[in-house]
């Protein structure tokens, strides 16, 4: 049960350190770094969704060049010459290779997240006769609330996916704009449920 969750590449400043507790309760450390670390994976998942924003907003601005380049009465400065369109598609090149990862960075998220899931059976089982309250709170609400964490960041991931694949799909200004907003705003994250799980850690960070 000592083992951390092991992190994406990458971990956003604001995540909480992990620190030593005296407290009473046989596991209440233990706990405490394990609310700790689940909840720096959620700041692994926003590190991700303001990176997937930035290189959508690029590929977004290339492929308008590219657009805007093909149409009838488009102005003289805005059309494109070969050399100029090969730079622009080698862009788009890049920034949908630095999507992508991003992308898989969002798999990995969730798949931390079943891991800490899975643990949740044997952390009951350890504080089922435990007389410390934090310990007793904790345990229950994170068997209560990663499930809906898990389904959460699921339903998010898989909008993003199709909407990308409309974005692939599609050279539409209006497209363009439905891909960007669900990436800046995701629609499925649940502020009030993250809250639930920031309290387990707030005092951690003070």
């Amino acid at each position: 049960m000592d083992e951390s969750i092991d992190d994406v590449q990458e971990t956003r400043t604001i995540a909480i350190p992990l620190k030593d507790s005296h407290e009473d309760g046989t596991h209440l450390k233990r706990l405490r770094r394990f609310s700790i670390e689940v909840w720096n994976l959620m700041q692994n998942w926003a590190t991700a969704s303001e990176k997937s924003v930035q290189y959508l907003e690029s590929l977004v601005n290339s492929r308008l060049k590219l657009l805007y380049s093909r149409e009838v009465d488009v102005e003289e400065s805005a059309k494109l010459t070969k050399d100029q369109s090969d730079r622009v598609l080698n862009e788009i090149v890049v920034m949908n290779s630095k999507l992508n990862q991003t992308m898989s960075d969002f798999e990995k998220v969730i798949g931390k997240f079943e891991v800490a899931q899975g643990r949740m059976s044997a952390w009951k089982q350890l504080t089922e006769k435990s007389q410390n309250i934090e310990e007793k709170y904790i345990v229950e609400t994170l068997d209560e609330n990663l499930p809906l964490i898990i389904t959460m960041l699921k339903k998010e991931l898989k909008v993003k996916q199709d909407v990308l694949f409309d974005f692939a799909q599609n050279d539409s200004r209006d497209v363009f704009t439905l891909v960007l907003l669900t990436f800046k705003h995701e629609p499925f994250v649940d502020v009030a449920l993250l809250s639930k799980l920031f309290a387990l850690v707030a005092s951690e960070a003070q």
